[in-house]
């Protein structure tokens, strides 16, 4: 009777044994899997700030100019002063008039040049006399990102200099993706990621997408 006893221990000892190992084994491949995915958005987000550090912001602007105009003509001057030279203007005397002209200039430009330039690029500066115009007032009417050519690749090119392929691990594709409206780049990538320990022969194709948004500083531009 104590030997049928011990007997029957085996087979439940066993069955626990697995149930443990089989247990241990997903806890270990649910590790490996967090540890790959948390690896590969964290090489995704810094190709992606690689991308958005190479935005260009640029900047549509509005300057309104003005200009003043000296002319100088002669006119009679009382003609009640006998004139024997001429009776219908006895004199004359000097009647200097001015005008002023407003203008609008549109300027586009990017916006390191601007901030530099903008009042030679909208031929104007503080002296409102003729042929000079003066810069009265400017207005910021639109600002967008322009991401240069080539900076796709880059983001792919730090992708994969980042990320190491494994046996149990492999990149299958890195798509950089660049949304200029919205100023942000992402990279999008699949990784083929296998069980570590085999025990529960899953595979699975993983996306992830690592993201990171350009910077627009306040623009302000002054006349004085």
């Amino acid at each position: 009777m104590r030997h049928l006893q011990r007997g029957s221990v085996s087979p439940v000892f066993a069955m626990v044994l697995m149930v443990v190992i089989l247990l241990l084994g997903a806890v270990l491949d649910r590790e490996w899997l967090n540890f790959k995915m948390h690896l590969a958005e964290e090489i995704a987000d810094f190709a992606a700030e690689s991308g958005a550090r190479r935005a260009e912001v640029w900047d549509a602007i509005v300057v309104r100019v003005r200009q003043v105009q000296y002319s100088t003509t002669e006119r009679c001057v009382d003609p009640s002063i006998p004139n024997p030279l001429d009776p219908a203007c006895p004199g004359t005397e000097l009647v200097t008039t001015s005008t002023t002209r407003y203008d609008s200039r549109p300027v586009v430009a990017e916006e390191q040049v601007l901030l530099r330039d903008w009042k030679a690029l909208a031929r104007c500066g503080s002296d409102p006399v003729e042929p000079n115009w003066s810069c009265e007032s400017v207005l910021v009417d639109d600002r967008w990102f322009v991401y240069p050519s080539g900076t796709e690749r880059l983001m792919r090119q730090v992708f994969e200099e980042n990320w190491q392929d494994q046996p149990l691990s492999h990149l299958v594709n890195p798509t950089p993706i660049i949304d200029a409206g919205e100023g942000l780049t992402k990279v999008r990538v699949i990784v083929d990621i296998s069980s570590v320990t085999g025990l529960l022969g899953w595979r699975r194709n993983m996306e992830i997408t690592g993201a990171a948004k350009s910077r627009m500083e306040p623009l302000q531009l002054s006349v004085r």
